[in-house]
């Protein structure tokens, strides 16, 4: 928010949410109306070069009140894995493959607290969010240790419900 305000010379105050629905180069950005234009304008102007490679190629103006927001999905698990290596816990927390789940790392689609993650063998620590594509959400709650030294992972899995309507169908 803040650097788009910064380029733009607009207040952040203009600036709502910044949703990443997961899909990779994708986002959605909520902006007043009195700087819907400046946005559209800055998208096809030189200047953006500094946070996009090429210009944005869809953008659609949609009035509030017809953005609808699917509601949340919350599930806590406890998940035991022989080490606290990102590729182990995210895989057992979205329940997916440590192989498929290793690709969505090397492929740039998995966030430690916001920011892309390329190493599986990146340790998590207790309280970070790790985001992966359109899986949703893995907050690590709690870390222990098994009598026999495997890793005891509490977990909090954040999906949105999608459907018709929705600002992340």
């Amino acid at each position: 928010r803040k650097a788009l305000g910064w380029t733009l010379s607009i207040e952040t105050s203009h600036f709502g949410d910044i949703v990443l629905p997961g899909r990779k180069n994708a986002c959605q950005l909520f902006v007043t109306e009195e700087v819907v234009h400046k946005v559209m304008e800055w998208n096809t102007s030189f200047s953006n070069k500094t946070f996009l490679s090429s210009p944005i190629e869809y953008i659609k103006v949609i009035d509030l009140k017809d953005v609808k927001i699917s509601p949340f999905n919350e599930k806590t698990l406890t998940i035991n894995e022989a080490s606290n290596r990102l590729d182990a816990v995210a895989s057992g927390g979205f329940g997916i493959s440590r192989n498929k789940m290793t690709k969505m790392i090397a492929s740039e689609e998995v966030m430690i607290d916001w920011k892309v993650i390329t190493n599986g063998a990146t340790n998590v620590k207790r309280g970070q969010l790790i985001a992966a594509g359109d899986m949703g959400q893995v907050r690590i709650e709690e870390l222990g240790i098994t009598s026999k030294g495997r890793r005891n992972v509490k977990v909090t899995r954040r999906t949105r419900l999608k459907g018709p309507g929705s600002i992340l169908s």
